[in-house]
């Protein structure tokens, strides 16, 4: 077996334990969503970090939420693994709420 072959076979095996989810920031009038990669295995807390280093909003501005929360009003805690929350595989999305976007002057999520 050729060393191409084997690592082609090794990327195909891990590829699993990527994601490619979607952000979508409530207060974008246009509902744009944005792409993200992050590791399946990844906190909430980790994707607030992916989102200040595209936003500049620090993470304690951020609030997140995903399936049963959305409806129930209640926003993912930092310390959750997005397997926790029920993200298993790419495609879901993400709703991002800036604390405080209403009536600052905030990053907009299409910037990203």
């Amino acid at each position: 077996m050729s060393l191409n072959s084997k690592l082609q076979r090794h990327d195909s095996s891990n590829s699993w334990t990527d994601l490619k989810i979607f952000v979508k920031d409530v207060h974008d009038r246009y509902g744009r969503k944005r792409a993200i990669s992050v590791k399946s295995w990844s906190t909430v807390k980790d994707v607030k970090d992916i989102l200040q280093q595209h936003l500049h909003v620090p993470p304690s501005a951020q609030r997140l939420y995903f399936g049963p929360l959305m409806t129930s009003g209640g926003e993912l805690p930092n310390y959750r693994s997005l397997q926790d929350a029920g993200i298993y595989t790419s495609g879901k999305t993400l709703l991002l709420e800036i604390k405080g976007a209403a009536n600052a002057e905030v990053s907009s999520i299409s910037s990203l």
